[in-house]
């Protein structure tokens, strides 16, 4: 996310698959308008990834909203209640796609 989002309109979103077919995560971060470079767009990102994963790591889900972007991620687990490490490096796994 932090590189497909300065490239794909400052707009990303993005599903991962897990390994089980019923497990999905969902992504989405965005920048501002205001933000005159694809760099700093990333550098946005990239500090809200930074921060999502300092608090939200292992969680369903999470948002960031900074100045100048914001990104979020949940999952979809289809009814089931397990989670556990494979989850976590999959939220990994997301955060960095892109």
């Amino acid at each position: 996310m932090v590189n497909e989002t300065p490239n794909q309109g400052y707009d990303y979103y993005v599903t991962s698959p897990y390994p089980n077919d019923d497990l999905l995560a969902y992504g989405h971060a965005t920048c501002s308008s205001n933000i005159a470079s694809s760099d700093n767009c990333a550098s946005c990102v990239s500090l809200a990834r930074a921060y999502l994963m300092t608090t939200c790591d292992g969680r369903i889900g999470g948002q960031v909203k900074l100045v100048g972007c914001s990104m979020r991620y949940f999952s979809y687990n289809g009814g089931r209640t397990d989670e556990g490490e494979s989850q976590r490096e999959d939220y990994d796994k997301l955060l960095e796609k892109g």
